[in-house]
């Protein structure tokens, strides 16, 4: 899946929630420019999309419910991703997670 340029200017809230066959998604800059809150739930196929660094309004990202594997990988490149931005969201991971 990708978002393309303007294509949710007025998105301020995006929750993707038990999406069991996404398994990429690609965000382009300016798809989102007014995005505050991400959340990913329970999408246990998806992998890291790219683009987010595209996000720049973005002040809260929750993973809830996905694989070690994927919130490891945000952990781990968080600064790669948002490196150029003053702020860099939240990331809130629910460590319930049994994958």
């Amino acid at each position: 899946m990708s978002c393309s340029k303007g294509g949710f200017p007025l998105l301020h809230v995006l929750n993707f929630w038990m999406l069991e066959e996404l398994e990429e998604w690609n965000v382009v800059e300016e798809a989102m420019p007014n995005l505050k809150k991400l959340e990913i739930r329970s999408c246990n196929s998806l992998k890291v999309p790219t683009g987010l660094g595209h996000l720049k309004t973005l002040s809260e990202l929750k993973l809830k419910d996905m694989p070690v594997k994927f919130t490891a990988e945000i952990e781990e490149t968080k600064e790669i991703i948002w490196g150029d931005i003053a702020l860099s969201p939240a990331i809130i991971i629910d460590d319930h997670s049994q994958y």
